[in-house]
C-alpha cells in the first residue's frame, strides 16, 4: 500500500535495514528468527537475511524521504521493543559483532522454500557465513508510472515497461561511465 495523502508523487523509495541481533555482550544471539515477528517469508516489514540472526527492517514504498524515514522508524522500534523483552539488541555496526565457530551458526530454517535454501547454502560457501554476516542500509528507488508514462510524452522511445526503462537507463549509464571517471576522478 502506497500511502500519498492525496499528494501527486513520480518515484517511490523503500529503506532495507539488516542488523545481528545480538545479546548484551555483543555476541550473536543464537536463536532462531523471533517468533513475534511472524514467518520470514510473509511479513513484508520484518524479515532475515542471511541466517536466523540477522534480522531485516523494510519500508514500504515511500513517496517521500521523510515519510520513508518516519516509517523506518516506527518499525524499528517496534523491533527494538520486542527484542529487549528477550534480552536482545541489533548490532549497530556493519561489521559483525562476536561470531560463533561456523559450525553454530544457525542458518535460515526455509521449510516449504527448496529454492531459497539452496540460494542460501550456494552463498554460505561461495563467500562464508563471516562475510555475509556483514549487515547494511539498502536503498530502493524507483518511478512510478505515471512518471514514465509522462516522460513518454516527450521522449517516445522510452520503453512503456517500466523494468526494461530501467535497463535501457543502466546500459546508457555503463555506456557513459567513463566521462564519468574523467569527470570526477579524484
Amino acid at each position: 500500500m502506497i500511502e500519498t495523502n492525496g499528494d501527486e508523487y513520480f518515484y517511490l523509495i523503500g529503506i532495507e535495514r539488516e542488523g545481528l541481533r545480538c545479546d548484551a555482550s555483543g555476541s550473536l544471539c543464537a536463536s532462531p528468527h523471533p517468533p513475534e515477528f511472524g514467518d520470514r517469508m510473509k511479513n513484508r516489514f520484518i524479515t532475515t537475511d542471511f541466517g536466523e540472526e540477522q534480522i531485516e527492517l523494510r519500508t514500504p514504498p515511500c513517496a517521500s524521504p521523510q515519510k520513508c524515514y518516519d516509517k523506518l522508524l516506527v518499525i524499528t522500534r517496534s523491533v527494538l521493543e520486542q527484542l529487549e523483552i528477550r534480552g536482545e539488541y541489533i548490532w549497530p555496526y556493519s561489521m559483525p559483532c562476536t561470531l560463533p565457530a561456523e559450525k553454530d551458526f544457525i542458518y535460515n530454517d526455509y521449510t516449504g522454500y527448496p529454492d531459497e535454501e539452496k540460494y542460501e547454502k550456494y552463498l554460505a560457501e561461495k563467500y562464508g557465513f563471516r562475510r555475509l554476516s556483514i549487515s547494511g542500509v539498502h536503498f530502493n528507488f524507483s518511478v512510478t508510472q505515471k512518471t514514465i508514462d509522462k516522460l513518454r510524452v516527450l521522449y517516445p522511445e522510452i520503453p512503456s515497461d517500466a523494468d526494461e526503462a530501467y535497463l535501457r537507463c543502466i546500459r546508457g549509464i555503463y555506456r557513459a561511465m567513463y566521462t564519468f571517471s574523467f569527470f570526477f576522478d579524484a
